[in-house]
């Protein structure tokens, strides 16, 4: 059990003011960064930039629907500065737009400005959300029959058989340890594994903080992860398995992690 004393009047006054804090960030960073246009030079004008993130930014922070979203925005229509809400068809096709995920990656920057001199050391994780969809997969059964003239003879017949399975979403994160702030947030379709995002995480914590040590399990261990941060001037420590050997390889800093285990074991 965690021993940390908590200061429960700061603690009941950011949950009680967590809504009223949430629009004052998010307005105050809108206002602050310049967003780029969503106009592509056809047609008819689309809503500005900084309507539509709000929008998204509600949608996510509710964790419902985008028909449910509508009454919420338009309840605090003027709060936000919405001369008028989309159609929650318009935000479902922003919301996989490409173009969103790169402005919402640059609103995450300005925003972790603040703490970039506190944090130094970081922890990478993740986690798997089901959907609500199903993918169809087969799978190999070996069925004994026997034969009727065959006597006790028995032969195994390989059949298909059809089944589904839901569909899920993995959530690739990496945390400062001092505020406990997401710092980097990747998600991917399907059973992609920890190790396949983690260069990516690295480069985009190094644009914004100064890596001293970073923190994984068994998943992020590899000499190249092991490189990766050491390439930024930091120490990597990932938990080793039975088999993990200190060769390096050509990677030196997967040789002191091992040592530096075997001797704290």
């Amino acid at each position: 059990m965690s021993t940390t004393k908590r200061n429960w009047f700061e603690y009941n006054k950011a949950k009680t003011c967590r809504f009223q804090i949430f629009i004052s960030l998010l307005l105050l960073i809108l206002d602050t960064v310049p967003l780029p246009s969503l106009y592509k030079g056809k047609g008819r004008k689309p809503y500005s930039t900084r309507n539509i993130v709000i929008c998204l930014c509600f949608k996510i922070y509710y964790k419902t629907s985008y028909r449910d979203i509508i009454g919420e925005l338009n309840n605090h229509k003027k709060e936000l500065g919405l001369k008028k809400v989309p159609h929650f068809n318009t935000l479902r096709k922003y919301m996989v737009d490409p173009r969103m995920t790169v402005i919402l990656g640059i609103l995450l920057l300005f925003l972790l400005q603040p703490i970039a001199a506190l944090e130094t050391t970081f922890a990478s994780d993740a986690t798997g959300f089901e959907t609500s969809r199903k993918s169809e997969y087969f799978s190999v059964v070996t069925k004994s029959q026997t034969k009727k003239d065959a006597g006790t003879k028995k032969e195994k017949k390989k059949l298909l058989q059809k089944k589904k399975k839901k569909d899920f979403v993995k959530l690739h994160v990496t945390i400062g340890t001092v505020t406990q702030m997401v710092v980097c947030a990747v998600s991917t379709i399907g059973k992609k594994h920890e190790s396949t995002q983690f260069e990516t995480m690295v480069s985009m914590v190094a644009t914004v903080f100064s890596i001293k040590e970073w923190l994984g399990d068994a998943g992020y261990l590899s000499r190249k992860a092991c490189n990766l941060v050491s390439k930024q001037h930091g120490i990597p420590y990932f938990w080793p398995k039975s088999n993990s050997t200190s060769k390096s390889r050509g990677s030196y800093a997967w040789s002191d992690m091992m040592i530096m285990f075997k001797k704290k074991s």
